[in-house]
């Protein structure tokens, strides 16, 4: 039902920005062993998680959450940008430090280093980060939300000191980067060098890495030389793999530096996911349509395999598509897309519409009837899974379809 993905598009946008739907924030203690004392984690939880009981998520952690302002934008962004359809919904989940400069920063190799920041400040306790996380936030939010198998880290400042050194000590960590106005002059660079070897050690790394700094004021003046020698490495390096961007952010300092990386990085994740180009589908309609559902599936199993776990785009994707494709006069190769699109969602009720209305389009009315009535028995089956006026919407629609070739 073509219309019916534009109705869900504007209804999600009407939701989020007239109506304030929003999503749920909870604080979770964890008794540490790791720490020795009890730590607090912040999980925020998108609008609709409750209710869309098949939705998985992707994970952002986004460290230094006990400053409220930080993590707050971070989730509303998030909800910004999944709630006018620019990105995917994640689940976020905040990380609370109290000691930030020694948890933060990795065993000092040098030992000025130590006298420079004080003992008092105790840097090198990054490790005891790193264990906490894999021991006992990782297995937390396993047991307790749905989700991908997928992190990224969120780290601004010191924080983004901490999430360039999980990238050089252990690339499995986390499975993506952000680091905003990062701190890299730390042991004199030591973090680089870690970097450096951890790189050149790899043939291909599937991930994303996103770098910036503010180029106004202190401390991002200070910083800038140490980024600038990271993206240099990273750049030359031009690992397999690696979707790399460093952005040297206009009129911003190290406060509002953070307000404008976190959108633009987020969206550039989402460039991940981004349908097959048009040009290649053209082509592939025009010459050799037999091959364009081969080429699509193929398309994002590559995604997948550069994810790292089993992924297929939203069903309202794959049913654009098959418009598209029907658009371009090729009915058949529509439902094809609409058969694998089917497969792997079986609950989606308006795939079987679709269906329905492509087949009537083409004369085929005992295969529409067929795939229409499916339509109401998918829509009875999961009654308890739907919004009462989305389920109240479908029947109508899908008895009037229904009606028109009776």
């Amino acid at each position: 039902m073509k219309v019916f993905l534009t109705l869900v598009l504007i209804a999600i946008c009407q939701v989020f920005l007239g109506q304030g739907m929003e999503g749920k924030k909870e604080v979770h203690l964890i008794d540490s062993e790791v720490f020795g004392a009890e730590r607090k984690i912040v999980v925020y939880t998108p609008p609709f998680y409750e209710d869309e009981k098949d939705m998985r998520l992707n994970v952002l952690y986004v460290f230094d959450a006990q400053f409220d302002p930080l993590f707050n934008y971070v989730t509303a962004t998030c909800d910004y940008l999944s709630g006018t359809a620019s990105a995917q919904p994640y689940l976020v989940v905040g990380i609370q430090t109290e000691e930030r400069r020694h948890e933060f920063t990795p065993p000092c190799v040098h030992e000025e280093t130590i006298k420079q920041w004080g003992e008092d400040a105790k840097p090198g306790g990054a490790v005891l980060m790193d264990k906490f996380l894999q021991r006992e936030v990782f297995p937390f939010i396993d047991k307790n939300y749905r989700i991908n198998p997928y992190k990224m880290a969120i780290g601004h400042s010191l924080g983004g000191t901490y999430v360039l050194n999980t990238l050089s000590e252990d690339a499995n960590l986390f499975n993506s980067f952000i680091a905003i106005s990062p701190n890299l002059d730390f042991d004199q660079e030591a973090i680089i060098d870690r970097i450096s070897r951890c790189l050149a050690s790899k043939k291909e790394l599937n991930s994303y890495l996103y770098v910036s700094v503010g180029d106004t004021g202190s401390p991002d003046d200070l910083f800038i030389k140490g980024i600038q020698r990271l993206d240099t490495l990273i750049s030359k390096r031009n690992l397999d793999g690696l979707k790399y961007r460093f952005r040297y952010l206009e009129d911003a300092n190290h406060s509002t530096g953070f307000a404008k990386a976190i959108p633009e990085a987020l969206l550039g994740f989402e460039k991940m996911f981004a349908k097959p180009d048009k040009t290649t589908m053209d082509s592939l309609l025009v010459n050799d349509e037999k091959a364009f559902v081969p080429y699509l599936i193929g398309y994002y199993q590559k995604i997948a395999v550069w994810l790292g776990y089993d992924y297929v785009p939203d069903e309202w994707v794959l049913n654009g598509i098959a418009y598209e494709c029907l658009n371009a006069q090729k009915p058949n190769v529509a439902l094809e897309v609409l058969d694998w699109a089917i497969k792997n969602y079986p609950k989606g009720i308006n795939l079987y519409d679709s269906k329905g209305e492509m087949l009537y389009d083409l004369g085929k009315k005992k295969k529409a009837i067929a795939a229409y009535k499916m339509a109401l028995e998918k829509l009875e089956e999961y009654k308890s899974d739907i919004y009462p006026d989305d389920y109240d919407y479908y029947k109508e629609i899908i008895n009037l379809n229904l009606g028109k070739i009776k």
